[in-house]
């Protein structure tokens, strides 16, 4: 019973994870939101080195643009 809960789990806290970034309106649609979280953990996953400062990336306005 608690490996079932566990795996239940597993797949749920990556939605509400989806699901929080929308409500955040940070990500207008699912597609974007499951980009946003994939370079988080891609990010996560880099060791970062600490002699090179880290260039931030600007941030992609996903809203249409008024003709």
């Amino acid at each position: 019973m608690k490996q079932n809960n566990d795996k239940i789990k597993e797949k749920i806290d990556p939605l509400e994870e989806v699901i929080n970034l929308m409500l955040k309106s940070q990500a207008k649609t699912c597609i974007r939101a499951k980009k946003i979280l994939e370079e988080k953990e891609k990010n996560s996953n880099e060791q970062l080195s600490s002699s090179f400062p880290r260039r931030r990336e600007s941030k992609v306005d996903c809203r249409k643009k008024k003709a």
